[in-house]
């Protein structure tokens, strides 16, 4: 490993750090986790900035904020765009996009925090005091979308924000004085939420847990909880919505064919991508448990992981957690260094 001397500032390491020569550090601390790397051409400066372990952020890349964290395993690609005021953070497992853009004053992210590429999250007023994401585990944001942060979102757990679809928190144009209205609020949106390709939602609206919104759909106003909404702009009148659908009980029948087709489409993957031909061991050893390999999964929320994986299995355990995560069953554990399933650490809103 050559020693990489930054322009300005105090570097430290857990060892084995790659950081290309061409790349500038201009900061007063980086701190950087075992294996984290630092592509050609990248440019990081500001204040206190760290990497996890097995951290890479790709070539091309511009970060700049006062203080940044990356959590264990992020990955930032090529041409992403971060300019902060105060506070950035992801948690572990995380995903940043190329040409994905991160601007204003605070955005936080927790673990699995995904933004697919040329996504946005800032936009106009978004280095104001008011400004923030405040986002819980499991963020999507999709192709072309945008969460815009002047007078702050807060978002729940496992939320799909979909492809070109767009959250504002403030609106005006048109002169007040000539009769033409403005809006501005915080977008608080609940957990489980699920909002699909190229709907808006304007300022200074709820949108409850376990809420469907259906494409191209305005939401103006806010949406119950359990709610299927839809419309251009959304109905107040609400027979014309699907209320209280959400969650629905699932017979023990459906709930065994699901966990069979994830075995099933699980094993036809460690076939094609691994090579691995291998028929998963699949044990129901009470309601909602079930026996993988040995390691035990717990399928209702919050879904727990128990147990450890060997050599052996683990590539059988972790393909079955990522087909699981496909099929919308996602687990906050991670591996740890001697192979059990633990949690993910908790991290402050």
């Amino acid at each position: 490993m050559t020693e990489y001397k930054p322009l300005r500032g105090t570097l430290t390491s857990k060892g084995n750090y790659k950081i290309d020569p061409t790349a500038v550090i201009d900061v007063d601390n980086i701190n950087l986790g075992y294996d984290a790397s630092i592509g050609p051409r990248t440019e990081i400066r500001g204040g206190t900035i760290n990497l996890g372990n097995n951290v890479s952020i790709g070539p091309d890349t511009r970060i700049k904020g006062r203080e940044i964290h990356f959590g264990d395993r992020t990955l930032v690609d090529e041409f992403v765009r971060m300019n902060i005021s105060e506070y950035f953070r992801t948690g572990k497992d995380s995903v940043l996009r190329g040409w994905s853009r991160f601007e204003g004053r605070e955005i936080k992210g927790k673990h699995r925090f995904y933004m697919n590429y040329r996504s946005k999250i800032g936009g106009g007023d978004s280095f104001d005091p008011t400004a923030y994401l405040h986002a819980e585990n499991w963020l999507h944001l999709g192709d072309g979308g945008e969460i815009n942060t002047a007078r702050g979102v807060t978002i729940g757990r496992e939320v799909a924000i979909g492809p070109n679809s767009k959250i504002y928190t403030h609106g005006a144009w048109g002169p007040l004085w000539e009769g033409f209205t403005d809006k501005w609020g915080p977008v608080k949106i609940g957990n489980f939420v699920w909002i699909p390709t190229n709907v808006t939602i304007s300022p200074d609206v709820t949108i409850g847990d376990y809420c469907k919104i259906a494409r191209y759909s305005l939401i103006n106003i806010d949406i119950p909880a359990g709610t299927h909404a839809m419309g251009i702009p959304v109905s107040k009148h609400k027979n014309e919505w699907e209320i209280n659908i959400y969650p629905r009980a699932i017979s023990k029948q459906e709930k065994e064919n699901i966990i069979q087709e994830i075995a099933k489409v699980s094993e036809e993957r460690l076939y094609n991508e691994n090579k691995i031909k291998h028929k998963l061991s699949v044990k129901n050893i009470e309601e909602d448990i079930y026996e993988i390999e040995g390691v035990t999964f717990n399928m209702n929320f919050p879904r727990i992981i128990s147990g450890s994986v060997t050599e052996e299995t683990k590539p059988l355990v972790e393909k079955f957690i990522d087909q699981a995560r496909r099929k919308t069953f996602r687990f906050d554990f991670e591996l740890d260094e001697k192979g059990k399933y633990v949690p993910y650490p908790a991290l402050e809103n």
